[in-house]
């Protein structure tokens, strides 16, 4: 199989010398790539003049909002990605699970105390954990 390049809005294989990617696991070929033959004079003109005005007219809440949905989309279909990770060495799934509960305490307290004016108290906890 030979794994193709999203570019302009087309799917388009490369083409002179493939990269191959072999399954980790017994050495048999997966798949083949290459960005050979590729325009990318046309890729930079076409990001520039199609992908680039839209986007940059979208707040940052409307491009978060697009990543996210992109995201929960590859989220969605993640283990037929996770198959074909495992065969080309990849690890299982990754992710960060974390709870943390912080508390600082900050005060002053003006006095008149030989030396000293006044005392300052800073106290924090923190305690963290990953699930």
């Amino acid at each position: 199989m030979q794994l193709e390049n999203y570019i302009a809005g087309n799917w388009v294989k490369g083409t002179g010398k493939q990269a191959e990617l072999f399954d980790a696991s017994n050495g048999e070929l997966v798949a083949t790539t290459s960005s050979g033959g590729l325009d990318f004079a046309h890729m930079l003109n076409y990001a520039r003049t199609v992908g680039g005005p839209p986007l940059r007219k979208m707040t940052f809440p409307e491009r978060g909002r697009m990543l996210k949905a992109l995201a929960q989309y590859l989220f969605d279909r993640k283990e037929k990605y996770y198959e074909i990770s495992y065969r080309t060495g990849g690890e299982g799934p990754v992710g960060i699970d974390l709870e943390q509960v912080r508390v600082d305490l900050r005060g002053e307290q003006a006095m008149e105390m030989g030396p000293f004016n006044r005392a300052r108290l800073s106290v924090g906890y923190a305690d963290y954990q990953h699930q």
